[in-house]
């Protein structure tokens, strides 16, 4: 599509995903995350990330999450690729105690780190077309995230101590009012506050409920109580769409 970004769509990659937590309702927030590891400076690498990140979340303990698949509804690479992750359907978990009706974005980075002009210029067309025809049917919102609320993963009520999303939070919370040019005048103070981020093990108690693990940043143990098991729900990939669905070709190196 000319006017926007580059879409891999999680049917394209293949990712099957799990009902663990039940449907996202109404998009009424969206919340903004970094990750810890390298950046995605490419479709490629964005591609790569998606798919260990979906590892990692969707087998259940002890060689990962439980969480029925990638946390995030979309990631969106250095160059601007914007990666469809979990269906939109489904609830995420990326925010404990916050995951219904909050669409995740990630992107891969970790403090110090700042988004590209591609990922702010992708990230404001994403609120802008996420629930039109301009976006896959499984990856399509069904309100206009033009009007949900934007936070940063640390704004929410008990999330505070955490760092993510870090210089990111002005690009995530600035949503269509702001310039690229604004944007980085607020990243330039946030750099200035030095925001720190306490590490894993002062800041969460991770505990297993089932087959499903409860961190507190990202599935709370309330959440992880009430989510299905592993073994009792099928997988799916999301249904096709010819109109944006493409055969990854795969590199090396």
């Amino acid at each position: 599509m000319a006017d926007g970004p580059r879409i891999i769509t999680a049917h394209s990659m293949g990712l099957a995903f799990q009902n663990l937590f039940g449907q996202l309702g109404p998009e009424r927030h969206i919340t903004g995350h970094y990750s810890a590891g390298a950046r995605a400076r490419n479709a490629q690498e964005g591609i790569a990330r998606a798919r260990e990140f979906h590892a990692f979340h969707k087998n259940p303990p002890p060689q990962g999450r439980g969480w029925g698949g990638l946390a995030y509804h979309y990631i969106i690479a250095d160059d601007g690729t914007l990666i469809c992750g979990r269906p939109t359907i489904l609830k995420g978990a990326h925010t404990g105690r916050a995951n219904s009706n909050n669409i995740g974005v990630n992107c891969p980075g970790t403090t110090g780190d700042r988004p590209t002009a591609a990922q702010k210029r992708t990230y404001q067309w994403l609120l802008t077309n996420a629930h039109t025809a301009a976006m896959p049917k499984p990856h399509r919102t069904d309100v206009d995230l033009r009007q949900a609320a934007l936070h940063g993963h640390n704004q929410w009520p008990g999330h505070t101590t955490n760092g993510c999303p870090g210089l990111f939070l002005a690009m995530y919370v600035a949503g269509v009012s702001r310039g690229i040019e604004e944007i980085e005048a607020e990243e330039e103070e946030l750099a200035a506050a030095q925001p720190r981020d306490i590490p894993a093990a002062e800041y969460e108690e991770e505990s297993v409920h089932g087959t499903t693990v409860a961190n507190h940043r990202h599935v709370s143990p309330e959440e992880a109580e009430a989510a299905k098991n592993v073994d009792e729900v099928e997988e799916e990939v999301p249904e096709a769409d010819p109109e944006f669905d493409e055969e990854l070709v795969e590199t090396s190196g």
